[in-house]
């Protein structure tokens, strides 16, 4: 039997349009962790996998961008950041 070819979070990143760092934020999401399996600490991607896997993502980071827009870091005035 052949051995499936298996994928990188970094690898997966690149494909789906991302950095391997805000995959990894989305995978530890309950709508991430449902995508993908783990072996120890790695995650593991077939290559079957990406197409899912950036379905999720891109509508994690929709979500995501639309809470931060909703919900504004409040920025130093002005007159803080002169004085």
């Amino acid at each position: 039997m052949a051995e499936v070819k298996t994928l990188t979070s970094k690898d997966v990143a690149q494909q789906i349009g991302t950095d391997a760092k805000s995959l990894r934020v989305f995978l530890r999401t309950p709508q991430g962790k449902a995508l993908v399996t783990k072996e120890g600490k790695s995650y593991v991607f077939k290559p079957a996998d990406v197409a899912k896997v950036k379905k999720g993502f891109e509508a994690y980071d929709v979500a995501r961008k639309v809470r931060v827009e909703a919900n504004p870091t409040p920025a130093a005035s002005s007159d803080e950041a002169e004085g």
